[in-house]
């Protein structure tokens, strides 16, 4: 009993001091990876005008798009009260790299970016 008590609370202790945050939150993320404490990433193979219009269609479906740069390939959008980024990059001319960022007053929403990315992923 001891042991798995010292094996828990060293678990605990590293995931904090590493920050390593998709140790809890990386399993509810289908597809996507935690690269920071608001952002997550997508990379799949779709061609970026294919990507470029399911994230479009998506976010729409999912609250309201505040702003559209095209050439930033950025879409900012408003939803369930969270302000979200999210930008598409072509890596390879079959894949592309999605980011979602999340925040809600100044703080981190990985849940809503995580919804986002996890929608984004079924759809491409």
């Amino acid at each position: 009993m001891k042991k798995l008590f010292i094996v828990i609370t060293s678990i605990v202790i590293l995931s904090s001091l590493c920050g390593c945050l998709a140790l809890f939150v990386g399993a509810g993320i289908a597809g996507g990876r935690a690269i920071g404490e608001d952002t997550i990433e997508l990379i799949k193979e779709a061609d970026y005008s294919h990507a470029w219009n399911i994230s479009i269609e998506t976010i729409k479906r999912m609250g309201t798009i505040d702003n559209i740069v095209k050439e930033e390939n950025k879409i900012e959008a408003t939803i369930k009260g969270t302000y979200v980024m999210t930008t598409i990059e072509k890596v390879t001319p079959n894949v592309v790299k999605i980011n979602v960022k999340a925040r809600k007053n100044m703080a981190p929403n990985i849940g809503i970016a995580g919804e986002v990315i996890n929608n984004l992923n079924n759809m491409l």
